[in-house]
């Protein structure tokens, strides 16, 4: 009998919830019904829905630009020169979007647990956030008009209010929502100063902004700019802060501008919401080059007619099927290679994150440099295709090398933020290393190859897109082998100085 209670004790143990609540009595129903109505909900599934929403709105701003009517009879310079200012509204969206997700990874690393009230502030967070690419837009159309730079100043506004108003709403609740290692803060007050000050730094910017280009557009323009350092430009606005403070009265510092400069200002990013919102990223864009082939490359009816079969007719297209191949293999690698950091990193800090999303923007512009890549095989108009392929290669340059610089930046700290395995000293360190430099030293070599030779420069950038799998399978073998022989190569070193 003792046997047989243990058994389903052990057994009672490991039933699930659900199972729990059906063994509910009939009297206790209607408790446990009241319980539930007033339970939370874990944070995760809606932290992952966010993100999801940012990667969508970061990425799509790319749709315009790689749409744009470009000329095969036309200089690309003179195109690029037309595209500069939808490339620019490209990548202030980009960073705006990339700012509000970085408040929300802060706002959601103090809360634990959700209820209604968060839930909706959320969804009204994200509601603004899918406006930012329309109101980024109409600055960049009309970059003049007071209301275009209103409705951008007051859309960042309301999503930095309102991630404010949720830490507020958190605080009040804090024994249901916070994380137990915020309640358990000494200084949790001053944290949530510190977390209003964060959100609060855009919101600041485009109020000065909004108000100045009242009176000088172009000054207005300038300090939007500010929105891409808002949080280095409050970093040292801090600090020159204490220094005044430390010469006027004898080095007192007030202890909130204190804990935010030493605590917020470090505070690390957890590398689940990076690896969520990269992945968002680079699946968008992986997906986004096909559109351009559904929507021009497939042939009509009358075109299979006049080419006499349907494979002629998609045989004419071929350089764009070859193009959207290398174009997603790129991707994938870089994806590869993001995956291959981030699974050694414990987690990222600001600067880090400042890299990744510098990453995550260039490699955005995939869907215009396939474009470009299949559009001018054949030209020879103004070097058409020698500009297309060294465009080409400055969007991989930049985004490997802000990828290496990520690493590099990690390693500063390689106790806190690297696992022992990537450190100086680890098995992985040097591998890791080198597949992080394959891209930026090869995209730089061919882009200086182009001033050289145009033939050679097309022949190896097609050879780096397409042979890219290969070279680091080959990367990975010869790392192995070379392990190998240091294995064999230790362990008779170690029987030989047994012997002696």
């Amino acid at each position: 009998m003792a046997s047989n209670s243990d058994e389903h004790a052990s057994d009672h143990e490991v039933d699930s919830e659900a199972d729990d609540i059906e063994t509910v009595p009939p009297d206790n129903i209607q408790f446990a019904r009241q319980d539930s109505s007033h339970s939370l909900t874990g944070s995760s599934r809606l932290q992952a829905y966010s993100d999801a929403i940012f990667s969508i709105i970061a990425t799509v701003m790319i749709l315009p630009i790689a749409h744009h009517e470009i000329s095969e009879h036309k200089s690309l310079y003179d195109t690029f020169g037309e595209l500069l200012p939808q490339l620019v509204v490209y990548l202030m969206s980009f960073f705006a979007v990339s700012a509000a997700w970085a408040g929300h990874v802060w706002v959601f690393q103090t809360i634990a647990r959700t209820d209604d009230v968060i839930v909706l502030l959320n969804l009204f967070i994200l509601m603004v956030v899918t406006f930012l690419p329309f109101s980024f837009t109409l600055l960049g159309l009309f970059p003049t008009y007071i209301l275009a730079i209103g409705i951008c100043c007051l859309c960042i506004t309301f999503v930095g209010v309102l991630q404010t108003f949720a830490v507020w709403y958190a605080f009040r609740q804090e024994d249901r929502i916070l994380t137990q290692e915020t309640i358990s803060d000494p200084e949790k007050n001053k944290r949530k100063s510190a977390l209003y000050q964060v959100l609060l730094t855009n919101p600041i910017i485009c109020i000065v902004a909004l108000l100045v280009a009242l009176i000088d557009s172009s000054v207005g323009h300038f300090l939007l700019l500010l929105l891409l350092f808002g949080q280095p430009l409050r970093k040292y606005t801090i600090a020159l802060y204490n220094k005044c403070k430390h010469a006027c009265c004898g080095g007192a510092n007030l202890p909130n501008i204190q804990y935010i400069s030493n605590k917020i200002l470090e505070e690390k990013i957890s590398m689940e919401r990076v690896e969520a919102f990269s992945d968002g990223v680079f699946a968008i864009v992986a997906t986004l080059i096909i559109l351009d082939i559904c929507e021009d490359n497939i042939p009509s009816q009358e075109a299979v007619k006049s080419e006499g079969s349907l494979e002629k007719a998609l045989g004419k297209d071929w350089t764009v099927y070859l193009a959207y191949t290398s174009t997603f293999i790129t991707v994938g690698i870089l994806w590869f290679v993001h995956h291959s950091v981030c699974h050694f990193l414990v987690e990222c800090n600001r600067l880090m994150t400042a890299f990744n999303t510098v990453s995550l923007a260039f490699i955005g512009g995939a869907p215009l440099a396939f474009k470009l890549t299949s559009m001018f095989e054949d030209s020879d108009y103004g070097n058409n295709e020698r500009i297309a392929i060294q465009f080409n290669c400055v969007i991989l340059f930049i985004a490997s090398i802000c990828q290496l610089m990520m690493f590099i930046t990690a390693l500063r700290k390689p106790h806190h933020l690297v696992h022992p395995s990537a450190g100086y000293h680890g098995s992985e360190h040097a591998y890791l290393i080198a597949k992080l430099c394959v891209y930026p030293v090869i995209s730089l070599f061919i882009y200086c190859l182009c001033f050289r030779s145009d033939l050679l420069s097309i022949y190896a950038f097609n050879l780096m897109q397409i042979g890219m799998p290969a070279l680091f399978l080959f990367l990975r073998l010869t790392f192995y082998v070379g392990r190998k022989l240091h294995q064999i190569g230790s362990f008779k070193q170690m029987q030989d100085d047994q012997q002696n």
